[in-house]
Order: C-alpha cells, then structure tokens, then sequence
C-alpha cells in the first residue's frame, strides 16, 4: 500500500513546484512591463521647490502631482515610453518633455509666468471734502501733516496741544491723555483709520502712542456727536 502512495506524493509535489515557478516568472514579466520615472520641479530663476505641479502623459489622464517638496515619482507602462511628459502649474508655463529626456535629468525647471493685464488709466476729479462734513453739524478742524512734520512735534500729544480748544494733561509715566472744551479725557473717541482705539476700560487712549511720522492729517470734531459715535463722544471725536 506504501509503494503506492509514494508517486502519487511525488507527482503532486513536482506539480506545485512547477506551479509555482510559473507563477513567479508571470510576476517578472509584470514588473518589466513597468517604468517609473522620479525627480525634483524648481523655480528656474529662484532654484525653490514647486510643490502641485500636475504631471501627465500626453494625452492621458494618466499622472501624479509633485508634493511640498517639489519631488515626484510617476509609475507608467511600457507603452507609453515613447510618449511625452507634460509639467502645468498655474503660475508657470506649460513645459512638454520626452520620456528619454526625463531619464537622465534629475531636476525639472519652470520658468514663471508672466500676465499680462489691460491699462488702468486713473483720472483725478478734483479736490474733495469730508465724508464725515455731510452728517455732521459741526466745525471739524483739519491738521494736515505739512502743518507740523517741519515743527518737531514727537507725538499726536504735542501737537494737538497747540488748538487753543484741546486739553493735553502728561503723566509723570509719559501718557497724555486729552479733553475738548474742558470736558473730560474719556468723552472723547480717537479713531484711527475708523477704528476705535479708546481703551474698553476707562474709555481713555494714550495720544504718545501715536507717532507722527505716518499720519497724513487730524479731523478734530468739537462738541457731541453721541448721535453717531455713542455717548462716549460726548465732547468730541478725533
């Protein structure tokens, strides 16, 4: 019964052995049917990294995207060894290389692109006033900064301390605070560029934090304008 059995084991294992040098030679074949191809996109003038430059095969849908790091690796089959490879980003221009260029280069340049828009021609109307001189009863005094950028004035303190109508009290730690027609220092708003810089505190703002060097000019409004600006612009608004 032994002797038997023993070919029918030998027949099986030659068969498995053959299975499974089949079975690998298929998967060789498979992998050579492949080429991968790899490198780095820069900026050709300034040598960085492009990271999101969409990489195809001409033609195809078939391709990858560079990552933050400007590097790619783009797997194809053999049949598209011949074709071209096309790099797009939208602030470069468009560069088409072949795929036997490709495997000799280590890095891919793109040169940046150049919009050109239409002419904006800018005409002046003439001199405008206030926007705020329509809702506003009142007289607004105006500082431009010709009136005291030759004066030597260190901060918005100094200067408005030279309106005969404007209160300017300094501490012994610098800050200067303000009062219009001998109101109190947090009845008045100081905006700058429309926003509010009065502390939500005491309603109070330090005048010495304002240097004079970027301020065009001052808009002082003397009197209430709580209709506008709150209670809190009960003597007025700078």
């Amino acid at each position: 019964m032994q002797s038997k059995l023993s070919p029918l084991l030998f027949v099986i294992s030659s068969v498995f052995l053959l299975t499974s040098i089949s079975l690998s030679q298929i998967n060789r074949k498979v992998n050579l049917q492949n080429i991968t191809i790899s490198g780095q996109i820069r900026d050709e003038n300034t040598y960085k990294e492009v990271s999101r430059v969409n990489i195809t095969i001409e033609g195809t849908q078939v391709g990858t995207t560079s990552n933050h790091a400007g590097k790619f690796t783009l797997t194809i089959s053999l049949q598209y060894s011949k074709s071209n490879i096309i790099f797009q980003h939208i602030a470069y221009n468009k560069v088409i290389l072949s795929m036997d260029s490709l495997t000799t280069l280590k890095f891919v340049y793109l040169q940046p692109r150049v919009i050109q828009l239409q002419g904006v021609a800018i005409e002046e109307e003439g001199p405008r006033g206030l926007e705020i001189a329509k809702d506003l009863p009142q007289p607004i005094a105006i500082m431009n900064s010709k009136a005291f950028e030759i004066r030597g004035y260190v901060d918005a303190g100094d200067l408005l301390r030279t309106d005969h109508s404007i209160q300017v009290e300094e501490e012994l730690s610098g800050r200067k605070t303000i009062a219009i027609r001998g109101g109190n220092p947090d009845e008045v708003i100081v905006l700058y560029n429309g926003i509010k810089m009065n502390s939500n505190y005491d309603n109070i703002f330090d005048l010495s934090l304002i240097d004079l060097e970027n301020i065009d000019r001052f808009e002082i409004i003397k009197g209430s304008n709580t209709a506008l600006y709150g209670p809190e612009a009960f003597s007025g608004v700078i």
